[in-house]
């Protein structure tokens, strides 16, 4: 293997040692036995109840799912056990098995035994014989697009395609992998850092609404940059948003053609220049580019704008096809504004 690059070299022993029989190649899976079981009381029940005689018996499937009891009255302070132990006449049961004394299982399941299935249970609310319809799951999954932060690429991500994959093997779905399409989105953070109290870098919300509205805020979210990186709101212009609103109401004030005007009629130049801001701003939507679709519509203002003052002026067809769709675009992001 002198001289062979790593992987060349990697193949060619692999090779030699499957020849002499000394070993082959394996897939080695980082997925390990996952521990599920939790000490807490709001959860989903292990539906497993405890027998001296018969040891650990599954509770029949008759009586699933097992539904956590009524807390009030319950002292459920921490005492080194499992705080549904202290609901006692939900706790002691009757064996299945021989019908002698027993106790259900007091841990509950890790919330990522929930969230590894939550989107096939969502095409079957309101079933309470299944788990999940498989004629509705084949219908609506998988999941076309999923967003959500990069840490849940570790866990939840991971434990959802692992309970995909072994619904699948049982024959209960059609797919393999849960999601089509992932996107993670950034941060909003403070002078280059995660807001915290401990730093100081806080920003009130609600202060920021009053004085901008929530167009605003929005807007200036969702153009500071692609979704996928993280927003440093110290670059965040909400003043220059709402300007930008306000300038677009403007456009949309300053019409006086017909309402029923024939579009075909107008201005052949800003007519190319609506289209093809419509055509790239459908684009950028598409593939999760907001930010540009948001410069397109502050492009199309502008010409607009220049339209009406210095062109074909404020009564060409042309001029009310390019607002509507300014207003439509807008709606996207800023809603209140385009209504």
């Amino acid at each position: 293997i002198t001289g062979l690059k790593k992987d060349a070299a990697i193949a060619k022993i692999i090779a030699e040692l499957k020849a002499k029989g000394l070993g082959e190649a394996a897939r080695n899976f980082r997925l390990r036995d996952w521990l599920i079981s939790r000490q807490r009381f709001w959860g989903t029940p292990i539906p497993i109840i405890h027998c001296e005689k018969c040891g650990e018996v599954a509770v029949p499937e008759e009586q699933l799912p097992v539904e956590l009891p009524n807390a009030q009255g319950l002292d459920l302070k921490p005492k080194g056990t499992s705080p549904l132990g202290a609901a006692e006449n939900w706790v002691n049961v009757n064996c299945p098995k021989c019908a002698g004394v027993a106790r259900r299982d007091a841990d509950t399941m890790d919330t990522f035994v929930d969230s590894s299935w939550y989107f096939l249970r969502y095409t079957s609310i309101g079933r309470d014989d299944v788990a999940f319809d498989k004629t509705a799951v084949e219908t609506w999954l998988p999941v076309d697009q999923y967003v959500g932060g990069v840490t849940h690429a570790i866990l939840h991500l991971l434990y959802s395609r692992f309970f995909t994959k072994v619904l699948y093997d049982m024959k209960m779905i059609n797919f393999t992998e849960p999601f089509t399409r992932l996107l993670n989105q950034g941060m909003v953070i403070m002078d280059g850092s995660a807001m915290s109290k401990s730093r100081g870098n806080l920003v009130k919300l609600s202060d920021e609404l009053a004085v901008h509205g929530v167009d605003a805020i929005r807007l200036s979210m969702v153009f500071a940059g692609p979704p996928e990186d993280d927003v440093d709101w110290s670059d965040v212009s909400p003043s220059g948003s709402l300007k930008f609103l306000n300038r677009a109401c403007r456009i949309a004030g300053d019409v006086t053609s017909d309402v029923k005007v024939d579009f075909s009629k107008g201005d052949l130049t800003i007519r190319k220049t609506t289209h093809k801001a419509l055509h790239e701003i459908s684009q950028a939507v598409e593939s999760f580019r907001f930010n540009v679709a948001v410069a397109r519509l502050m492009e199309l203002a502008n010409a607009l704008r220049k339209g009406i003052d210095s062109g074909v002026g404020a009564k060409d067809p042309s001029i009310r096809e390019g607002a509507q769709v300014l207003a439509i675009g807008l709606s996207l992001v800023a809603p209140y504004t385009a209504e």
